[in-house]
C-alpha cells in the first residue's frame, strides 16, 4: 500500500513549497544577501606645483620701445630721454606744455619750444622735428648771443666818440657821451644775456635747445647717447 505525500504541513497545515513549509520553516526561504560592490580607491589630486621664479632682468643696450607703433618704424627703441614725459607728451600728442626729446636706434626726435635755422640765423619756435642720426653732423653745448646787437652797439659808440669830437662848445660831450655810455652797456648786456643752448646740427639745417630747459649733465648724457646711436650704424646709404 502506497504511502500518500500531503502538500501541507501536518504541524501547522500550511501549504508547503518544495516539500518545506514556509511557516515553520522560515530560514529556508531568506534571500541571500547580495555582496558588496566594491569601493574605487580614492583618487588623491597631486599637489600643483610651484611657479617658476620669475628670470632676473637682462642688461640691454636699448630700453622696451614703449611707442605703440608711434615711431616711423616699428623697430625703433628708445635709448635715451631728454626732459620730462617725452612719450607721453610727445608720442601721445600732447602740446607744447614741456620740452621733451628723445633718440632711438635710428631718429632723433624733439617736440617744444627751440631755436631753429631759418634764414641767417636762428628763430625760435615751436617746432616737432625728427633727424635722422645718419644726417647728424654735430652735437654739442654753445653760448649764443644777439650778433645784430653787438653790431648796433659798436656802431652806436663809434658815433658817441666822433659827436664828442665833432660839435664843439661841449655839446658834443653832452650828447656823445651819453650815447657811448648806453652802446657800452648794451655792448656788455648781449654777452651777459647770452643763452646756453643745446645745438644738434644735422645736414640742411640745426635746431637749438635752452639748456636752462634741462639740467645739463641730462644734455651732456643725451649728447653721449646720440655719438653712440651713431656709432651702431653700419649702413650709410
Amino acid at each position: 500500500m502506497e504511502t500518500m505525500v500531503s502538500n501541507f504541513c501536518e504541524n501547522c497545515g500550511q501549504k508547503m513549497v518544495n516539500g518545506v513549509c514556509p511557516t515553520c520553516h522560515p530560514e529556508a526561504f531568506v534571500q541571500p544577501q547580495a555582496a558588496p560592490a566594491p569601493q574605487a580607491a580614492p583618487v588623491y589630486s597631486a599637489p600643483m606645483p610651484a611657479p617658476a621664479p620669475m628670470p632676473a632682468p637682462q642688461p640691454a643696450i636699448y630700453k622696451q620701445n614703449d611707442n605703440e607703433g608711434r615711431f616711423i618704424d616699428a623697430d625703433e627703441q628708445v635709448i635715451a630721454q631728454l626732459g620730462s614725459g617725452y612719450i607721453g607728451t610727445f608720442l601721445a600728442g600732447g602740446g607744447f606744455t614741456s620740452n621733451a626729446a628723445a633718440v632711438t636706434n635710428k631718429r632723433v626726435y624733439y617736440k617744444g619750444t627751440a631755436f631753429a635755422t631759418f634764414g641767417m640765423g636762428l628763430k625760435r619756435c615751436r617746432i616737432t622735428q625728427i633727424i635722422d642720426l645718419k644726417d647728424v653732423t654735430c652735437v654739442g653745448i654753445y653760448k649764443q648771443f644777439s650778433l645784430a646787437q653787438v653790431i648796433s652797439a659798436v656802431i652806436f659808440f663809434i658815433i658817441g666818440i666822433v659827436l664828442m669830437f665833432v660839435i664843439p662848445n661841449g655839446i658834443g660831450f653832452a650828447i656823445g657821451i651819453p650815447v657811448a655810455l648806453i652802446s657800452l652797456v648794451s655792448f656788455i648786456m648781449a654777452f651777459v644775456g647770452a643763452k646756453t643752448l643745446f645745438r644738434i646740427d644735422y645736414a640742411g639745417g640745426c635746431i637749438a635747445l635752452d639748456v636752462k630747459s634741462f639740467a645739463k649733465k641730462e644734455c651732456e648724457d643725451f649728447r653721449v647717447a646720440i655719438y653712440r646711436a651713431k656709432d651702431q650704424i653700419t649702413d650709410y646709404r
